[in-house]
């Protein structure tokens, strides 16, 4: 079965986020916000410069990005180290193909 989602292009990214969400930990509203940000703006590191970006964007403070960022971390969603995180790659890899697979493997 294959369900077509139509999205505009401006909401790709957090359509897919808010579709994986289950998938990725439970995403919250401001996760999913984030990280499809951070694909919009194309940031591929969170580097101080990016994370400058991200605030100003999700107009939010350093404090409250940060948490977000390491809950994401522990997640697993964004991976790396501390100044050079970036969305896991077996995420991104997926998203940029424009469709996402479910297979459901019954015993």
């Amino acid at each position: 079965m294959i369900h077509t989602i139509p999205v505009k292009k401006e909401n790709y990214y957090k359509a897919v986020f808010m579709t994986m969400s289950p998938y990725l930990g439970g995403l919250t509203d401001y996760e999913t916000n984030l990280l499809s940000e951070m694909m919009n703006l194309k940031i591929d590191r969170l580097s101080t410069e990016n994370r400058r970006r991200l605030l100003n964007k999700l107009n939010t403070d350093t404090y409250t990005l940060n948490n977000y960022i390491k809950k994401l971390k522990d997640k697993q969603v964004l991976t790396g180290v501390t100044r050079e995180l970036f969305i896991n790659p077996n995420i991104t890899n997926n998203i940029n193909d424009k469709t996402i697979t479910i297979k459901f493997n019954v015993s």
